[in-house]
């Protein structure tokens, strides 16, 4: 079993932690934008020449184009009637699904009875998240 790897940062001072967390987030960032550019070069590329494959010296990219069926988003001014029309049909059931974070809002907000919170209680579960949020420090702050 392979020993793993040591993390190089462990011993490191929280600003030296936040200055690297956030010059790799902005090259993330960078890289993503450049990656997204050539993408659409690659495609146009595909569309112009007709092609579905294009070869680079040791790697072939592989280019699809299809058309799929797209229904209004939820955000959308349409989806109201379209949720409607389904509902008035009788279909709803076949199509939805449970919304678990609009569920984790209900029970956090008390919305419901405390009879139908129990009983829906004994799905859920707490887990401990974590996250880092980078924001500017104010002029007070430096």
């Amino acid at each position: 079993m392979e020993a793993l790897p040591v993390n190089e940062y462990l011993k490191e001072p929280g600003v030296t932690l936040v200055n690297k967390y956030v010059a790799l987030k902005d090259e993330v960032k960078r890289i993503g934008e450049e990656i997204q550019k050539v993408r659409e070069a690659i495609l146009e590329y595909a569309r112009k020449e007709g092609v579905e494959v294009i070869k680079g010296s040791d790697c072939k990219a592989r280019v699809k184009f299809e058309e799929k069926l797209k229904f209004p988003g939820k955000n959308d001014e349409e989806r109201q009637e379209l949720d409607n029309t389904i509902i008035e049909a009788g279909k709803w059931t076949e199509v939805s699904q449970l919304d678990t974070t609009a569920l984790t809002d209900a029970i956090e907000s008390g919305l419901w009875s405390k009879d139908l919170i129990d009983k829906v209680m004994k799905y859920g579960r707490i887990e401990t998240t974590d996250s880092v949020r980078i924001s500017k420090l104010s002029d007070e702050e430096k």
